[in-house]
């Protein structure tokens, strides 16, 4: 699922607190640090992958 079909869902709120958990765990185990970007450099490119851990076809759990 991309970002834009999870902010449509109805469990949107499910997905916004497994993003927060996720950067919260990145900022803990200093992941990456957040700094201006030189001047002729481009920012690295990413993205939010969003998946739904299912069994018996009920959803356990929200990984994003």
């Amino acid at each position: 699922m991309s970002f834009e079909e999870v902010q449509s869902e109805k469990e949107k709120w499910c997905w916004i607190q497994v993003m927060d958990k996720e950067m919260n765990s990145l900022k803990k185990n200093d992941t990456y640090d957040l700094v201006e970007l030189p001047n002729g450099r481009k920012p690295l490119k990413n993205k939010w992958m969003f998946k739904l851990k299912k069994e018996d076809n009920q959803i356990i759990k929200y990984k994003a």
